[in-house]
């Protein structure tokens, strides 16, 4: 096939694609709501075989190991989280501070 006629061909496929004289936009709002209602159906279809797939997963259910946590952080959190409540206690209650300014 040659060039020209592949050109030929494109050219004519794009002049198949315009209105011409009588534009129909009904034709188009339907064929618009056709391809959307498609998409969304296609979409829904897929939303539900993934949720299929996932909770007959027999392999996330048996994975029932025990939860190994540090604790040593844990302790190490919590100690300095109370030496910042006493500070605070103190900064509330025994601490004064002079204003400058006055």
């Amino acid at each position: 096939m040659t060039p020209t006629k592949l050109l030929s061909r494109a050219t004519h496929l794009l002049r198949a694609g315009r209105y011409g004289e009588h534009v129909r936009p009904l034709r188009d709002w339907f064929i618009l709501v056709s391809i959307v209602g498609i998409l969304l159906l296609v979409s829904g279809v897929w939303s539900y075989v993934v949720y299929y797939q996932f909770t007959n997963e027999t392999d996330i259910k048996t994975m029932a190991t025990p939860l190994k946590v540090n604790t040593a952080s844990l302790t190490t959190v919590r100690t300095v989280f109370e030496k910042r409540a006493v500070e605070r206690a103190h900064y509330l209650s025994d601490y004064h501070f002079v204003d400058p300014s006055r």
